[in-house]
Order: structure tokens, then C-alpha cells, then sequence
């Protein structure tokens, strides 16, 4: 009986500091709220102050940011990361580094399939960040 009232405790404190994860990044102006996405209700985080413009050449832009995601079905987990977009304003393309460092051009549509939306409101996030508009302009 002893173990299971434990185990309660223990599980009380771990949805408690999870749901207040998720809180204090909804309340904080230095983060930009992306998306909900996948299964296990991962939200995605735009971490202002990590924006840096590392390329600045009209009509091509390359802006990177830290994004943390939070979220998942049975245990609640943090994860952050570094992504890179490049930007063509004249075709309305963007581009992002795979895992091998690789450009590789994003498929944005107009729907409402979640890769699309994740890319698209990634992208608005970085260019508003960076420089004040939408990259996208909706």
C-alpha cells in the first residue's frame, strides 16, 4: 500500500511540473507558440532571442532560431533545437538543412496536413522575428 502511495506522489509531481512546463513557455514573452503536432500533443516554441539572420542578401535570406518542443502521450519530455531556414522572397520558397547538413526545399501547401502548417507558420515565426512581416503574408 505504501509503494502505491509512492508511486501516486510521484506521478501527482510529474504531471504537475509538465503542465507547468508547457504554462511558463505560454506566458513568456520571449517565446512564439508554432503548433500542436504529431500523437502525443507536441507544441513547438520559437525561442526569441535565438534568432540570428546569417545571411542577408535580397531576395535571399538564411535566419536561424532554437525551438523547443514539449509534449508526448506517457511521459512528458523537452527537447531543443537549432533549425536553419533560407528564405527566397521572389518564389516564395523556403529551404531547410536535413539531418546531413543538406539544403532541401519545403513543400508548402495550401492545407491544413501538419508538415505544411509546421513549415509555414516556422517560417512566418523566423522572418517576423527577424525582420517585423510574415514571410508568407497570412
Amino acid at each position: 500500500m505504501r509503494r502505491f502511495f509512492v508511486m501516486w506522489i510521484a506521478f501527482l509531481i510529474s504531471v504537475s511540473v509538465n503542465i507547468c512546463l508547457a504554462y511558463v513557455y505560454d506566458n513568456d514573452s520571449n517565446y512564439v507558440y508554432i503548433g500542436t503536432y504529431g500523437s502525443g500533443g507536441y507544441s513547438t516554441y520559437l525561442y526569441l532571442p535565438s534568432v540570428d539572420v546569417q545571411e542577408y542578401n535580397p531576395p535571399h535570406y538564411q535566419i536561424a532560431g532554437n525551438f523547443v518542443t514539449i509534449g508526448g502521450k506517457k511521459t512528458i519530455s523537452e527537447t531543443w533545437g537549432i533549425e536553419i531556414v533560407r528564405f527566397n522572397w521572389y518564389t516564395k520558397e523556403t529551404y531547410s538543412k536535413n539531418w546531413r547538413g543538406i539544403l532541401t526545399k519545403e513543400k508548402i501547401v495550401d492545407s491544413e496536413h501538419a508538415d505544411a502548417s509546421y513549415y509555414r507558420k516556422r517560417a512566418d515565426a523566423l522572418f517576423r522575428a527577424a525582420y517585423g512581416v510574415d514571410f508568407y503574408g497570412y
